[in-house]
């Protein structure tokens, strides 16, 4: 089999995927914009080739990827292309139509990528969602919020998680954010509500073979604005939550896929934010593994080749995220206080500080009440 793979260097821990590939005897073949000699060694002999390119340009991107192919004298071409990123979602529908792989095309990937789309996807399928539109206008702007109220939030039709993301009001401040926008924008009511997901995996066939559950202290939008950061894989999935995030998996059609779906926790109910045809951003992947002592990389690698995999979905932890934003901590100070609870701290990518914060603690718990104990002492030390 030979595989496509995307940027293979970022984020570093996906790096995983192409050395679980090539384990299964995948030929992972990689384009990105990063020298081959700046990936570790067991990256690097994980890849059956590799070409640096500009991923913006498809044209350089096909040539590269068909070289690639010639080189070897392979004439099976390639059956998957695979990103696990989302920025680069719209480079693997173009490659999946030219080299004719399964996945999304043009044709359905706004279903995942454009917000205005996914409100059709949860009207589909029946679910309740935020009332908004596309914003055409600075008077259609006013119009909404005369309807709905203040506040109103406006955020990029396709974008990654809160980056350009506002929360408004008041009309002047609708003003203000209006004269700053540059790319299509939705517009849409605020709901108020703790934020949960609904993140797995499924086969080739669109079945869910592994699902976990993180539960999120603020938005996104608030971590943004300084607050500090906390979230949490849940053992425990609420059925609501699970028929919802399935409809939704079902109406998009998502096959050998990892899956991201953003939701309100409000007092009527779950109401969904966001579809996501990836893993979750940053370190979760490892969260999702250290909850339930698996390897989703291996995984992933078997459903490639195989179609399915089985996966155990007993969740025996609780593991939280927890990035202070107001001090650093010593790491050491915890670590040796509660060494078998205690997971990692880090430095995450540079790219992620705003969002997930500078420094990042891992820990896991087997209960909830223990979770939170040290989620309240390490932002308290």
């Amino acid at each position: 089999m030979n595989l496509l793979y995307i940027s293979p260097d970022f984020p570093v821990n996906f790096q995983q995927f192409v050395k679980a590939l090539s384990k299964k005897g995948v030929n992972v073949f990689g384009v990105g914009e990063a020298d081959f000699f700046s990936m570790p060694t067991d990256v690097r002999d994980a890849l059956k080739y590799y070409e640096k390119c500009n991923l913006h340009d498809f044209g350089e991107v096909k040539q590269l990827s068909e070289k690639m192919l010639r080189e070897f004298g392979n004439t099976e071409g390639y059956q998957i292309v695979e990103s696990h990123n989302e920025f680069w979602i719209p480079l693997e529908v173009e490659l999946n139509e030219y080299f004719n792989c399964d996945g999304f095309r043009k044709s359905t990937v706004d279903s995942v990528t454009r917000k205005s789309s996914m409100k059709r996807i949860f009207e589909s399928a029946l679910i309740p969602y935020a009332s908004g539109e596309m914003l055409t206008s600075l008077e259609q702007a006013k119009k909404f919020t005369n309807q709905h109220g203040y506040p109103v939030i406006l955020k990029p039709d396709r974008g990654v998680g809160g980056t350009g993301v506002y929360k408004i009001n008041s009309t002047q401040e609708l003003t203000d954010a209006y004269s700053k926008i540059k790319v299509p924008y939705v517009i849409e009511n605020f709901i108020k509500g703790k934020i949960k997901t609904y993140d797995g995996l499924t086969d080739s066939t669109g079945k869910v073979v592994f699902e976990s559950s993180l539960q999120l202290s603020a938005a996104i939008l608030d971590y943004i604005n300084g607050e500090d950061i906390v979230f949490f894989t849940d053992r425990n999935i609420e059925e609501d939550l699970r028929s919802m995030g399935k409809k939704i998996i079902d109406k998009v059609g998502l096959k050998r896929k990892f899956f991201h779906i953003e939701f309100f926790q409000t007092d009527e109910g779950f109401i969904p934010i966001e579809i996501n045809a990836r893993p979750p951003g940053g370190i979760i992947l490892d969260m999702m593994n250290y909850s339930s002592d698996i390897d989703l990389y291996s995984l992933y690698s078997d459903i490639a080749v195989e179609g399915s995999a089985e996966i155990s979905q007993h969740k025996k932890y609780y593991c939280a995220y927890v990035s202070p934003r107001s001090k650093f901590i010593d790491p050491e100070i915890f670590s040796k206080e509660y060494p078998e609870e205690f997971i990692s701290f880090e430095e995450n990518p540079p790219l992620y500080h705003e969002a997930m914060g500078r420094y990042r603690f891992l820990i896991r718990t087997p209960e909830q009440s223990t979770m939170m104990s040290l989620i309240e002492k390490i932002l308290i030390l």
